[in-house]
C-alpha cells in the first residue's frame, strides 16, 4: 500500500539523517581534539558513536575513546571503550 511505501521511505530517510548527525558529531570531535578540548571531544564521539550505523566507525569512535579516557587518567571509562570495540 501507499502508506507501507511511505514508511519504509521514512525509515531510510530517518537513517540517512542519523549518519549525517553521526558524522557531524565525529567532525567536531576532530576539531575539538585539534584545540586539544578533550571532554568536548569525548562528547561529541559519545554521539556519534550512538547514531552511527556503520560497525566500523562505531569501533572507531570506541576505540577514540578509550584512548583519550587513558590520556586522562580514566582508566575504567578507557577499559569500558576498549571492550566495546572487543564486544
Amino acid at each position: 500500500t501507499l502508506l507501507e511505501i511511505l514508511n519504509q521511505h521514512s525509515k531510510k530517510e530517518i537513517k540517512f539523517k542519523d549518519q549525517i548527525f553521526a558524522d557531524a558529531n565525529a567532525t567536531l570531535a576532530q576539531a575539538y581534539l585539534n584545540l586539544e578540548q578533550k571532554d568536548s571531544a569525548l562528547a561529541k564521539l559519545q554521539i556519534a558513536t550512538q547514531f552511527t550505523k556503520n560497525k566500523e566507525e562505531k569501533a572507531r569512535y570506541q576505540f577514540i575513546k578509550g584512548q583519550l579516557f587513558d590520556q586522562m587518567g580514566q582508566k575504567d571509562s578507557a577499559f569500558a571503550s576498549f571492550q566495546a570495540v572487543i564486544d
